[in-house]
C-alpha cells in the first residue's frame, strides 16, 4: 500500500513538472519577417522546439483586432515565401488556414537546406500593423505568442 501510494505521488509530481516545464517554455518561435513597404500585409516565419504538434486556434493584430485575411503558407526553403495581400490567387506558393494548420515538432523558422518545411503566417489588414498575436494549443494547453512587427 506504501508503494502505491509513493508511485501515485511520483506520477503527480511529474506530470505537474511536465506541464509546468511547457508553460515556461513554449514551443512557439519566431525567425524571419516580411513585410510591405506600408506594414499593411506582413509574413512571419514560424518554427516549433517542442516534440509534440501545435494547433493554431486564432491570430489578431495591434491588441484584439481580427485582419482582413490570415493565413499560413507551407513550402520547402526552396520555394520560400510570397508577400502577397491577396492569399488566393498565387499559384506559386500554398496557403491553408489557420485552424487546418497544424506545425509538426523540431521545425525551425530559418531552413537549414532547400527541403526543409517552413511556415509562414501571412496576415494582411486595412491598417498598418504594429503587433502579431497568435493563439495556439500544445499538449492540451493554450498559449499566445505577440510578435513586434518594426
Amino acid at each position: 500500500m506504501k508503494w502505491i501510494l509513493i508511485f501515485g505521488v511520483l506520477l503527480i509530481v511529474g506530470f505537474g513538472s511536465f506541464f509546468a516545464f511547457i508553460k515556461f517554455n513554449p514551443p512557439l518561435i519566431e525567425g524571419g519577417l516580411g513585410a510591405t513597404e506600408d506594414k499593411k500585409t506582413v509574413v512571419i516565419s514560424l518554427g516549433n522546439k517542442g516534440i509534440g504538434d501545435i494547433h493554431f486556434t486564432g491570430v489578431n493584430f495591434n491588441s484584439e483586432s481580427s485582419p482582413s485575411e490570415v493565413a499560413f503558407q507551407v513550402v520547402d526553403a526552396a520555394s520560400g515565401f510570397t508577400i502577397s495581400n491577396n492569399f488566393e490567387e498565387e499559384e506559386n506558393t500554398h496557403f491553408q488556414s489557420v485552424p487546418k494548420t497544424v506545425m509538426n515538432p523540431k521545425t525551425d523558422p530559418v531552413p537549414q537546406n532547400d527541403e526543409d518545411i517552413i511556415y509562414g503566417l501571412s496576415v494582411s489588414a486595412e491598417e498598418r500593423i504594429h503587433t502579431v498575436t497568435v493563439a495556439y494549443e500544445y499538449f492540451g494547453l493554450r498559449f499566445l505568442k505577440e510578435i513586434s512587427i518594426k
